[in-house]
């Protein structure tokens, strides 16, 4: 019994250890200190594996990615994602598989590949959506319709980008939400400015004027001031 219970202790105890590690290893990489990032991620990989913790080590091999991606190592990340992958789908980790997807279409999304960073979205929203993700809906469609507008399709932005509003509206972030009704507006002006359309250029106000009012709530000088900019531009261009 007391041997049964030593096992269990210790098994709690190095899945703790991981979990710390790749905590560890993110906090390091929002720092963009990726050397320590790397080395707690790659401890949280070797003690994860000898641990038989996959959840841990696709989460070491993601953390190892996204350090890659940064430093523009994209044939490096595309394989740490590609292995975290399958540890998930082994494990049927379903959030996780969204996860590793959607780093996957943010690498071909920086290698210029329309196509695939849109088929690796795609497959992120059917993953949220069949776990009923609404953080992980939103922000799979906005990827979509950012990745969309640097293709100059507007159209298609404007569908994602409005997709996402109810589930952004839901969880009720307004710094996301600020940021989102910024970018409809961006879109919708663009589509303005293209077509003439004055019901295009109203929407075009109404969504910057609604990043406005959320910014002023947040107290943030900058994206206010730059909002600000955006609207008086977008008045003085389509309005006349």
């Amino acid at each position: 019994v007391f041997k049964q219970e030593e096992i269990i202790g210790k098994k709690i105890a190095d899945t703790t250890y991981v979990n710390t590690y790749n905590l560890i290893s993110y906090k390091y990489f929002l720092r963009g200190n990726y050397d320590s990032a790397y080395y707690f991620a790659n401890e949280a990989e070797l003690r994860s594996i000898s641990g038989n913790n996959f959840k841990g080590t696709g989460i070491a091999y993601l953390r190892k990615g996204f350090i890659e991606t940064e430093k523009g190592n994209f044939p490096n990340a595309i394989e740490l994602f590609n292995k975290a992958l399958v540890i998930f789908v082994e494990n049927d980790n379903k959030k996780e598989q969204a996860n590793a997807l959607g780093s996957l279409a943010g690498v071909y999304t920086e290698l210029g590949n329309f196509e695939k960073a849109l088929d690796f979205y795609l497959q992120t929203v059917a993953m949220f959506e069949s776990i009923n993700d609404t953080k992980g809906l939103s922000n799979s469609y906005i990827n979509i319709g950012i990745l969309y507008a640097g293709q100059g399709n507007y159209d298609m932005a404007l569908e994602y980008l409005l997709k996402a509003v109810p589930y952004k509206e839901k969880i009720g972030e307004k710094h996301g939400l600020a940021a989102l009704y910024g970018n409809l507006g961006i879109m919708y002006a663009n589509v303005a400015a293209r077509d003439r359309d004055t019901n295009d250029v109203n929407q075009s106000i109404f969504y910057l004027e609604k990043s406005l009012v959320l910014k002023e709530e947040l107290g943030d000088l900058v994206s206010i001031a730059a909002s600000s900019a955006t609207l008086g531009g977008v008045c003085f261009n389509l309005l006349r």
